[in-house]
Protein backbone atom coordinates (compact mmCIF):
# COMPACT_ATOMS: atom_id res chain seq x y z
CA UNK A 1 0.00 0.00 0.00
CA UNK A 2 2.69 2.54 0.79
CA UNK A 3 4.24 1.49 -2.12
CA UNK A 4 1.44 2.46 -4.40
CA UNK A 5 1.67 6.05 -2.64
CA UNK A 6 4.92 6.65 -2.81
CA UNK A 7 4.87 5.26 -6.50
CA UNK A 8 1.83 7.97 -7.36
CA UNK A 9 3.93 10.55 -5.50
CA UNK A 10 7.04 10.12 -8.08
CA UNK A 11 5.17 10.05 -11.23
CA UNK A 12 3.07 13.43 -10.60
CA UNK A 13 6.52 14.91 -9.72
CA UNK A 14 8.51 13.24 -12.50
CA UNK A 15 5.58 13.47 -15.26
CA UNK A 16 6.76 13.46 -18.60
CA UNK A 17 10.11 11.45 -17.64
CA UNK A 18 8.48 7.51 -16.73
CA UNK A 19 12.22 6.41 -16.43
CA UNK A 20 13.09 8.52 -13.86
CA UNK A 21 9.73 8.12 -11.75
CA UNK A 22 10.21 4.73 -11.73
CA UNK A 23 13.90 4.77 -10.46
CA UNK A 24 13.04 7.49 -7.63
CA UNK A 25 10.38 5.36 -6.49
CA UNK A 26 12.56 2.56 -6.12
CA UNK A 27 14.96 4.17 -4.60
CA UNK A 28 13.03 6.04 -2.09
CA UNK A 29 11.68 2.88 -1.14
CA UNK A 30 14.82 0.79 -1.14
CA UNK A 31 16.16 3.92 1.85
CA UNK A 32 12.94 3.58 3.30
CA UNK A 33 12.85 0.01 3.62
CA UNK A 34 9.26 -0.36 1.71
CA UNK A 35 9.43 -3.93 0.38
CA UNK A 36 13.02 -4.02 0.54
CA UNK A 37 13.67 -7.81 0.25
CA UNK A 38 11.78 -7.90 -2.64
CA UNK A 39 13.45 -4.70 -4.50
CA UNK A 40 16.56 -5.77 -3.49
CA UNK A 41 15.91 -9.08 -6.05
CA UNK A 42 13.95 -8.25 -8.60
CA UNK A 43 14.67 -4.23 -8.80
CA UNK A 44 15.06 -3.99 -12.67
CA UNK A 45 11.53 -6.14 -13.36
CA UNK A 46 9.79 -3.80 -11.23
CA UNK A 47 11.30 -0.54 -12.76
CA UNK A 48 10.71 -1.95 -16.00
CA UNK A 49 6.74 -2.84 -14.99
CA UNK A 50 6.32 0.71 -13.29
CA UNK A 51 7.93 2.59 -17.00
CA UNK A 52 5.36 0.07 -18.60
CA UNK A 53 2.54 1.28 -16.80
CA UNK A 54 3.43 4.50 -16.11
CA UNK A 55 3.92 4.93 -19.92
CA UNK A 56 0.45 3.40 -20.48
CA UNK A 57 -1.72 5.56 -18.21
CA UNK A 58 0.53 8.44 -20.12
CA UNK A 59 -1.02 6.99 -23.32
CA UNK A 60 -4.39 6.37 -21.93
CA UNK A 61 -4.96 10.19 -20.80
CA UNK A 62 -3.58 12.11 -23.51
CA UNK A 63 -6.05 9.72 -25.97
CA UNK A 64 -8.66 11.25 -23.54
CA UNK A 65 -7.26 14.41 -23.48
CA UNK A 66 -7.57 13.78 -27.57
CA UNK A 67 -11.23 12.87 -27.50
CA UNK A 68 -12.05 15.59 -25.54
CA UNK A 69 -10.53 17.90 -27.31
CA UNK A 70 -12.09 16.46 -30.42
CA UNK A 71 -15.50 16.29 -28.99
CA UNK A 72 -15.53 20.16 -27.60
CA UNK A 73 -14.47 21.62 -31.57
CA UNK A 74 -17.04 19.62 -32.96
CA UNK A 75 -19.66 21.39 -30.28
CA UNK A 76 -18.44 24.40 -30.86
CA UNK A 77 -18.79 24.15 -34.51
CA UNK A 78 -22.52 22.66 -34.20
CA UNK A 79 -23.11 26.03 -32.81
CA UNK A 80 -21.74 28.38 -35.07
CA UNK A 81 -23.37 26.65 -37.52
CA UNK A 82 -27.11 26.72 -35.53
CA UNK A 83 -26.68 30.14 -35.02
CA UNK A 84 -25.57 31.33 -38.59
CA UNK A 85 -28.63 29.05 -39.63
CA UNK A 86 -30.93 31.37 -37.40
CA UNK A 87 -29.02 34.43 -38.12
CA UNK A 88 -29.26 33.74 -42.19
CA UNK A 89 -32.92 32.56 -41.63
CA UNK A 90 -33.67 36.27 -39.91
CA UNK A 91 -32.64 38.01 -43.31
CA UNK A 92 -31.73 40.71 -41.31
CA UNK A 93 -27.50 40.73 -41.71
CA UNK A 94 -25.20 40.67 -44.05
CA UNK A 95 -23.16 37.30 -45.32
CA UNK A 96 -19.89 39.43 -43.50
CA UNK A 97 -21.66 40.07 -40.48
CA UNK A 98 -23.16 36.49 -39.74
CA UNK A 99 -19.68 35.49 -40.67
CA UNK A 100 -18.52 38.19 -38.06
CA UNK A 101 -20.54 37.09 -35.17
CA UNK A 102 -21.00 33.36 -36.21
CA UNK A 103 -17.21 33.05 -36.43
CA UNK A 104 -17.78 30.38 -39.73
CA UNK A 105 -15.41 31.15 -42.80
CA UNK A 106 -17.26 33.20 -45.47
CA UNK A 107 -17.45 30.23 -47.59
CA UNK A 108 -18.98 28.65 -44.86
CA UNK A 109 -21.70 30.61 -44.17
CA UNK A 110 -22.02 31.23 -48.07
CA UNK A 111 -22.75 27.31 -48.31
CA UNK A 112 -25.16 27.24 -45.43
CA UNK A 113 -27.35 29.99 -47.40
CA UNK A 114 -27.46 27.98 -50.26
CA UNK A 115 -28.66 24.90 -48.57
CA UNK A 116 -31.12 26.91 -46.92
CA UNK A 117 -32.42 28.29 -50.25
CA UNK A 118 -32.11 25.22 -52.53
Amino acid sequence: MEFAGVSDRMRKAYSGDMTEAAQQTIDYCVRNNILMPFLEKRKKEVEDIMITLFSQEEITQDYIRDKVEEASKAATLQAQIASARAMLKDGKLSMEQITQYSGLSAAEVKKLAEEMAG
